[in-house]
């Protein structure tokens, strides 16, 4: 498996999201976890409800 589920978490409280993902180390470096992430930052930003967002790698 190169990806596993990533997805906006609730950690930081009711209407902050922090951005999790994780991705195999041999697929490091081929842009798949920038595409991930910038994806979940504008599905939050798209929910305006969402503030702050805080990126975190597992």
């Amino acid at each position: 498996m190169w990806f596993a589920p990533s997805g906006l978490h609730t950690r930081l409280g009711e209407n902050a999201r922090e951005i999790g993902y994780w991705i195999n180390a041999n697929y490091l470096k081929q842009g798949y976890a920038t595409e991930t992430v910038k994806a979940l930052i504008k599905a939050a930003i798209l929910n305006l409800t969402f503030y702050p967002i805080s990126p975190c790698t597992l």
